[in-house]
């Protein structure tokens, strides 16, 4: 078994003590059973959540304690959503917490995060991204939609897609389009709109693994009062920049969860629980494949780890392109092995079987695995495909 931990202090060592306690004793019971008996969240779902992580103070593990945040160190952030992903616990949704916030911290006006960020930091707003359009993905300075100011407001017009967990939100930030006379990027501020102004509407678009998690917002003629631009106009491009760097630094403990089904992955062939004894060659090549994938993701960690524990406060969010690429590869390999591993079991559509449709256990979870194999296809596309974030390396980082 491959393995790497951090050595923790005593004071570390009770930190993740009080999180272990904290999950076993106040984790949402309603949320709970959702995920055990695979019932869809709502909103108030994650308006729980969020709810119960600000009761004891962890509402904001991201931000700074001069923002009613916990002040964590990097080391303690890592520790915190490694137990999550490990126990595969609701994860908050980040749009607000750890992707606007920080924008409307740094770029915000003194009214803006005195009205956005306790309402964010409470559970009472839930916040969705409009970054990519119908032609504008990771070319994201490309961007189309119009923002025209008329008088003391601004106009919209335009539509945002793949726009994830917007059937939960009620505000939505968004790039736009204010100059079309200069560069792309010198032409683009940041908004936020409330999704329930008039002339917004949302379609569903459900993805290939049968689930709804993104959708299409269209913008006609939406008026938005002048203060809800975040920043100077034409110059959201900045906030952009900033934002994916905190959205791309989250993906570091995900490893976590990706070491733990590694882990459980090897025991499972092991033990020849998934093969029959005569497939004892085939266990061999998929045991030599994980081991593989289990050393890879050592590697991983052990980069990620170094980043948290450096006494360079921006380091973490320096690598963390790097840690995108890793994680998300190794995300996608080990949907890979799992779905040839666990064979016929992975029934594409096993998101919508009931939770004890086979007597066996093993199998009802192994139906999972075609859903998410489906779906972690897009790990390498969104915050900035894989290949834009080679480029970011190639600069940022190696300076070329």
């Amino acid at each position: 078994m491959f393995d790497t931990h951090l050595v923790l202090s005593d004071e570390q060592k009770s930190f993740v003590e009080r999180v272990h306690h904290f999950i076993e004793h106040d984790y949402p019971a309603v949320i709970k059973r959702k995920q055990q008996h695979r019932i869809p969240f709502e909103a108030e779902d994650f308006r729980l959540w969020q709810r119960t992580l600000n009761k004891v103070g962890w509402g904001a593990p991201l931000w700074p304690k001069s923002f009613g945040g916990t002040g964590w160190s990097e080391v303690e952030k890592y520790l915190f959503y490694s137990i999550l992903y490990e126990n595969d616990l609701i994860i908050q949704l980040p749009f607000g917490p750890t992707m606007l916030a920080p924008v409307v911290m740094a770029f915000g006006t003194d009214a803006q995060k005195n009205t956005y960020l306790p309402r964010i930091l409470k559970g009472d707003d839930i916040w969705c991204q409009g970054y990519s359009e119908p032609n504008a993905g990771s070319d994201l300075a490309s961007l189309q939609m119009k923002c025209e100011r008329v008088g003391d407001h601004y106009i919209l017009n335009g539509s945002k897609i793949w726009t994830t967990a917007a059937q939960f939100a009620n505000w939505i930030f968004c790039l736009v389009r204010t100059n079309t006379q200069v560069k792309p990027q010198e032409g683009i501020s940041f908004v936020l709109v409330n999704m329930q102004s008039p002339g917004v509407t949302l379609r569903p678009l459900i993805t290939a693994d049968r689930d709804h998690e993104v959708n299409q917002i269209t913008f006609e003629n939406v008026k938005i009062p002048l203060d809800q631009m975040v920043g100077q106009e034409n110059k959201g491009w900045d906030c952009a920049k900033y934002l994916l760097t905190f959205e791309r630094s989250s993906f570091g403990a995900r490893l976590s969860r990706v070491e733990y089904e590694v882990n459980q992955l090897i025991t499972a062939l092991k033990s020849h629980r998934q093969l029959a004894p005569q497939d004892s060659l085939l266990v061999n090549q998929y045991l030599s494949t994980v081991n593989q994938l289990a050393t890879d993701t050592q590697a991983a960690k052990i980069t990620m780890l170094r980043a948290a524990t450096s006494t360079n406060a921006g380091q973490a969010l320096k690598i963390s392109s790097i840690i995108k690429i890793l994680s998300t590869r190794l995300i996608q390999a080990l949907s890979d092995i799992q779905i040839k591993v666990h064979g016929i079991s992975s029934i594409v559509d096993g998101r919508h079987l009931p939770y004890d449709f086979f007597e066996d256990e093993d199998r009802n979870q192994a139906n999972l695995r075609g859903n998410r194999y489906l779906n972690q296809r897009k790990e390498s596309i969104y915050a900035g495909s894989n290949e834009i974030q080679i480029n970011i390396i190639a600069k940022m980082i190696l300076g070329l």
